[in-house]
Order: C-alpha cells, then structure tokens, then sequence
C-alpha cells in the first residue's frame, strides 16, 4: 500500500509488516542536509530579496534570468554522476582493468540513492559549496515577481514568512 497525506510527508510503501519510507521530492535533499546549511541557504534567499527590494523591474528581471540559468542540486549531481558512469565505463572497455566498470557501478548506486532517499555521498559537499534546490531556487523567483508587481506587500516577516512555507 502507498499512503502519504500531503507533499511535504514522507510517502509510506508497504502493509502492516515491513514500511519503508521515501521523502517527497520537493524536500528531500533539504531533509538530508545540514541543518547550519539549509540556515545559510534560507539567510540566503531572505538577503537576496532584500537587496532587491528596492531596485528597479529591470534590475528584477535580471536577477530572475540570472535564477533561471542557476545549476540545481539535481543538475549538479545528474551531471558529476554521468560524467564518472561514462568515465569507469570507457575505462572498463579500453584498459586491462576491468575493474573500472565498479566505478559505473557505484556511481549509478548511489544516483538511485538519491533518487529514492534524497541523499548520497557527495550531496553534503555540494550544498556547503551553496548549491541550492529547485524549490529553494523558486521561492526566490516568486518573491521576485511579487518585488515586480507590489513591494509594499513583502518586509522582513512576510519575505520569511512565505521561504519558510515554500521550501
């Protein structure tokens, strides 16, 4: 049986003997980060709306393209992980050392880790280095375009207010 009660819950497999359980997309990488982290990336987002506050619709529209060029944590990890499946496999096939194909092997493990949980080995590295989630990159697009349209509707508390709602 599959259950969950709303998107921010964890989805439950399974019947009255064993459950596992999956995070829901939108949290699962926040769920497994650092808690001083997922701070610093929430700080973030707050002080990026912030500084915008007072600027011009055009300066706005600048930091919206900006945000729909930034590299997710998915794009991030899809990205490294490809990059070591094709290098073990092209070093499986072209060295003495077969071996190499564990690297594609490994790789494509903890990629399904991922996946599923939300976590796997490099993921703690790559949000230190600041790379943040789509729905973190999204909170601050939407706080953008209500800075566009009215920036009297958004100080301090109503800015943290709707981040903590959304991520």
């Amino acid at each position: 049986m599959v259950s969950t009660n709303n998107m921010n819950e964890k989805i439950s497999f399974g019947d009255d003997g064993m459950n596992f359980y999956l995070p829901a997309t939108s949290i699962r990488v926040w769920l497994h980060t650092n808690a001083q982290i997922n701070d610093l990336i929430f700080e973030s987002i707050i002080s990026n709306i912030k500084y915008y506050i007072d600027k011009s619709g055009d300066e706005i529209t600048q930091r919206l393209l900006e945000l729909d060029e930034e590299w997710d944590t998915e794009r991030v990890l899809e990205t490294s992980a490809s990059g070591l499946v094709i290098t073990g496999a092209i070093l499986a096939l072209t060295s003495k050392n077969k071996l190499w194909a564990l690297l594609s092997a490994v790789t494509g493990g903890f990629l399904l880790q991922h996946a599923l949980q939300g976590w796997c080995p490099p993921l703690p590295f790559i949000r230190r280095l600041g790379v943040r989630t789509q729905t973190e990159i999204m909170a601050e697009k939407t706080l953008l375009e209500v800075l566009k349209e009215d920036p009297q509707k958004l100080d301090e508390e109503r800015i943290r207010e709707i981040v903590r709602n959304i991520i």
